[in-house]
């Protein structure tokens, strides 16, 4: 799947991972819930660092413990305390959710 970007494009890595993460969710390479898989869902939600696709009300399966939630998906480095939250919206009813280090945020995200 080759996506669209309707406003700006994203950096190398981040387009390489979308790219990489709407293959997998678009040919089934995903553990979807249940409610994405009988087609009751809207929305899909995906992170950088899971190999699941589920829907809002199933989002909380997504949470991170411990250092994984404060690994940075763009560098892999820990960050404490902090890791900046994000959501990318790469095509029609689909969300991508992922976390920055302080570096990488302000590598990132415009002032």
């Amino acid at each position: 799947m080759k996506l669209q970007y309707r406003y700006a494009v994203p950096a190398t890595w981040m387009r390489d991972r979308l790219d990489n993460l709407l293959a997998r969710y678009t040919f089934g390479a995903l553990n979807r819930c249940e409610h994405l898989r009988d087609a009751q869902a809207d929305v899909a939600v995906l992170a950088l660092w899971s190999d699941a696709a589920v829907c809002a009300r199933c989002r909380l399966r997504l949470k991170l413990v411990g250092d994984a939630d404060s690994t940075c998906d763009r560098c892999g480095r820990l960050s404490v305390p902090t890791i900046w939250p994000h959501v990318a919206h790469p095509s029609p009813g689909v969300v991508v959710l992922f976390g920055l280090c302080a570096g990488c945020n302000g590598t990132e995200v415009a002032a």
